[in-house]
C-alpha cells in the first residue's frame, strides 16, 4: 500500500492461503488517496499486479450558530457562538453578518477543544440583522454552513421624554408654590364699613359705633 507517488510501499498483510480472494484493509484515514498492489512471491521469484487507486471520502460535518440576544440595544454587544460537529479544534470559522441595509461584513474566529467557538460583536446600526457561520473543511472534513441567526437591534430609549416629564412635574410644583406664596403675601381685603345716621345729631357714623363720635350720644341704649 502506498499513499504517495507509488515509489514507497508499505506491507499491509501477508497471505499464504492461495484460496483467499479478498482482503479487508482497515484503519484508513478519511480524505486520503491510497494505491494498492499485490506482489506474488514464490521460489521462482516475484511478480507485481497492476496498481489500483482508491480515495476515502471526507467526513461530513455541520456547524451551528446562535446569538446571545435576539433584541439588543444599540451600543450593546452580543455573543455569537456555536460548534462544529464532529468536533474539529483549531478550525477557522467565518461569521458573515448581514446589516439592515443589506450589506455584509465578515469576522473570523478559531474553534477550540470540542469544536466550539464564540465571538463578541457590537452592532453599529439599528434594525434587522442576521449572522451565519461557515468553515472550509480540511483534508479530512467537508465544509459546512449554518442556518442564519437573526436579531433586531433597538435604538436607545430617548431621555428627552423623561426630561420633559420631569420638567413638567417640576414646573407644576413651582407654579403651585408660587401661587401659595402669592396668596399668603396678599393682604386680606379691607372690609368696607356700613354707615348709619346718628339718631340724635344725624351725623353719618359706622354701624358698629357704640357712641356717636360727633355728639357723644350713647348708641347702645
Amino acid at each position: 500500500m502506498s499513499t504517495g507517488d507509488a515509489t514507497n510501499w508499505n506491507l499491509v498483510s501477508t497471505i499464504s492461503d492461495m484460496n483467499t480472494l479478498t482482503y479487508t484493509v482497515t484503519g484508513l484515514s478519511p480524505g486520503t488517496t491510497y494505491k494498492f498492489k499485490i506482489v506474488d512471491t514464490d521460489w521462482v521469484g516475484s511478480a507485481d499486479s497492476n496498481i489500483i487507486t482508491i480515495s476515502t471520502p471526507k467526513i461530513q460535518t455541520s456547524i451551528s450558530c446562535s446569538v446571545s440576544s435576539s433584541s439588543p440595544t444599540i451600543g450593546d454587544s452580543i455573543t455569537v457562538s456555536g460548534s462544529i460537529s464532529p468536533a474539529v479544534s483549531g478550525a477557522t470559522v467565518t461569521l458573515t453578518y448581514t446589516k439592515p441595509d443589506g450589506t455584509t461584513l465578515t469576522r473570523t474566529v478559531t474553534s477550540i477543544s470540542g469544536g466550539s467557538y464564540s465571538y463578541l460583536y457590537q452592532p453599529d446600526a439599528t434594525g434587522s440583522w442576521s449572522v451565519k457561520a461557515s468553515w472550509d473543511g480540511d483534508s479530512q472534513h467537508l465544509s459546512a454552513s449554518s442556518q442564519s441567526a437573526s436579531f433586531n437591534v433597538k435604538p436607545q430609549q430617548s431621555s428627552s421624554s423623561y426630561l420633559l416629564y420631569g420638567v413638567g412635574i417640576g414646573g407644576a410644583i413651582i407654579i403651585a408654590i408660587f401661587v401659595v406664596v402669592l396668596k399668603m403675601r396678599q393682604k386680606p381685603p379691607e372690609r368696607k364699613g356700613v354707615y348709619i345716621k346718628c339718631p340724635y345729631c344725624r351725623a353719618t357714623i359706622p354701624i358698629d359705633s357704640e357712641k356717636c363720635p360727633m355728639c357723644g350720644a350713647d348708641l347702645k341704649k
